[in-house]
């Protein structure tokens, strides 16, 4: 679409595509990112913001489509996504974590509209046999704003 992600990658002049499947927001795509054909001839790089209720759904596919590529999936990730993961979810990120670096970035904040912004970055390189997520906190002074 046209939020927060868009606006910090053009301060750079940083070339994307973006997507969003309602027509009601402003993006160059309009097409649904569950759809696995949706990926042929993309990018290896995703950058997104989900629904957080379909992050379960959303992350595979995606995470699917960036591994075969060695490209890097970033994604935005509600404050319970991992604190209050249910066992598949739990089994799903320790898998991942055999194959790919995972980092989990969290804003240090305890208010404010900053309390919600979490990131999970899955990197193209070897992961950790154990399955160990990195987790990073961020300065709240200078991260980017989440809304």
């Amino acid at each position: 679409g046209s939020g927060t992600i868009p606006k910090y990658f053009n301060s750079f002049g940083v070339k994307f595509v973006t997507n969003d499947i309602s027509c009601n927001h402003v993006s160059d795509l309009h097409c649904d990112a569950l759809s696995s054909s949706f990926y042929e001839g993309k990018p290896a790089n995703i950058i997104t913001s989900p629904w957080f209720s379909l992050l379960d759904l959303v992350v595979p596919v995606m995470l699917r489509h960036v591994r075969s590529h060695n490209g890097y999936l970033c994604c935005h990730i509600g404050p319970t996504y991992m604190g209050l993961a249910h066992k598949r979810r739990q089994s799903f990120l320790r898998e991942a974590a055999k194959t790919c670096k995972i980092t989990y970035l969290v804003n240090d904040t305890t208010s404010g509209i900053n309390k919600k912004c979490a990131w999970l970055i899955f990197w193209p390189l070897p992961g950790n046999v154990d399955g160990i997520i990195e987790t990073v906190y961020l300065d709240p002074a200078t991260s980017i704003e989440c809304n």
